[in-house]
């Protein structure tokens, strides 16, 4: 897939990036690990496990491009918060089902040479060895019908536990170019077994951080 470079980040994502991001990274005294593996272009899916609600601002702070994040549909039926997380690039999902308009987005965004931020597990799992937790497909479904790169991350904090002073481990793994996914088709079990190999890739991420 060939990706264009990001020049369409809007001017209030580009303050929010420097003045928000980089302050809670510096705050969060946040190590990045593997920042070579960070790409300069857009078009990527940026997949990282979950730990607490700072994670896409950790993500975003670390990434060279705008990453844009699925939001429940409940939080842009808050006046203010829903012009400010619409201003970030995020954009809606309806996390009680398959939201076939949020996919439709993502992909829409991917193919525009825009990046796109997905947790692999769905949800947050705070205090729950990453290894004891599962991946969903979402990320694979969305990477095969948009042809577009993953970049795993791992999140990593003590205890898989979030704390104000506790310090935050970004590890960026070499991007998974969608060939290497291996899908001979785009069936369910394709799937699964596609998104256990991308979230093994994260977990090794942490287990490397544990012994460098």
């Amino acid at each position: 897939m060939a990706k264009s470079k990001q020049k369409n980040s809007n001017k209030f994502y580009i303050v929010a990036h420097k003045l928000v991001a980089r302050t809670l990274l510096w705050f969060f005294r946040v190590k990045l690990i593997g920042a070579e593996n960070l790409p300069a272009e857009g078009g990527y899916i940026y997949c990282s496990n979950h730990i607490c609600a700072l994670d896409p601002i950790f993500v975003c702070g670390i990434g060279r491009t705008q990453v844009h994040y699925m939001a429940k549909k409940e939080l842009f039926k808050i006046p203010v918060l829903s012009a400010l997380i619409r201003a970030l690039g995020a954009f809606p999902v309806n996390r009680g089902g398959a939201d076939v308009g949020a996919i439709r987005r993502a992909i829409e965004l991917l193919q525009a040479g825009e990046s796109v931020g997905i947790f692999i597990q769905g949800h947050r799992y705070r205090g729950v060895p990453l290894r004891e937790t599962k991946p969903k497909n979402g990320a694979i479904m969305i990477a095969a019908r948009a042809g577009a790169p993953i970049i795993p991350i791992c999140v990593k904090m003590k205890n898989n536990t979030f704390s104000l002073f506790r310090r935050v481990e970004m590890i960026v793994g070499k991007p998974i170019m969608p060939e290497a996914l291996g899908l001979e088709d785009h069936a369910g079990g394709e799937f699964s077994r596609a998104a256990q190999m991308v979230f093994d890739q994260i977990c090794q991420l942490e287990e490397r951080a544990d012994h460098a």
